[in-house]
């Protein structure tokens, strides 16, 4: 699918998504006023369900080009949701230097990339140690991050099973840049990790902050 073809086919999906999320959701989105108007961005959330994409496309102003696990292209309504909107496919467990260059050539051309740093749904919602993609490409790149806290859509598609709809509150934090600091690579990749995690943290209420929860939240 052509850049052109498949920017229409992400409209169509903000647009669908906007009128589905209200019969899903009860939704609260704190921290607008932190969105930036453009890219270069990376766009880094926790990640507790399937349902956190569709919320971040449906929310924030612009187009992210996503990146997410190979895994999820077999997982039934997923699937086929990330084949209609397209994202970078990532091997699990893998350098996967496709994904890489992918990613660059995003925040090349100014603009948005999403992904969340720990790669995969955190069990019982609570944050794990990250992967170090993120802070790799925001180091190389130069580039703000935008973190995000999202808590509540870990419920919504067992509540949707029963017809219920889910209370989901999405916040925003301030864009930030990382400086490089001295030591090994391994050490510096760590802590820009670790202040990646800390901002989302700071984002979510106690019970989501799981391995970052001496972090001193904002809510």
């Amino acid at each position: 699918m052509g850049r052109p073809v498949r920017s229409v086919v992400r409209r169509g999906c903000r647009l669908l998504l906007a009128v589905a999320l209200p019969a899903l959701v009860r939704l609260r989105v704190w921290g607008r006023e932190h969105v930036p108007v453009s890219g270069p961005l990376i766009v880094v959330s926790n990640h507790i369900s399937h349902f956190d994409t569709p919320l971040l496309v449906a929310i924030l102003p612009w187009p992210i080009e996503f990146i997410a696990v190979t895994d999820l292209w077999q997982v039934p309504v997923t699937g086929w949701l990330i084949r209609l909107y397209g994202a970078i496919p990532l091997r699990r467990g893998e350098g996967d230097r496709a994904a890489l260059r992918a990613a660059l050539d995003v925040l090349s051309r100014g603009e948005v990339l999403g992904l969340a740093p720990e790669r995969r749904i955190a069990p019982g919602a609570a944050l794990e140690q990250p992967h170090p993609g993120a802070a790799f490409l925001a180091l190389r790149c130069g580039v703000p991050l935008l973190p995000v806290g999202i808590a509540g859509a870990e419920n919504v598609l067992e509540n949707v099973r029963h017809w219920r709809r889910t209370a989901v509150t999405v916040r925003i934090g301030e864009p930030f840049v990382l400086h490089p600091s001295a030591g090994p690579r391994r050490q510096r990749l760590a802590q820009a990790s670790d202040k990646i995690m800390g901002r989302i943290a700071a984002l979510l209420p106690a019970a989501y902050r799981g391995v970052y929860a001496h972090v001193e939240g904002d809510v």
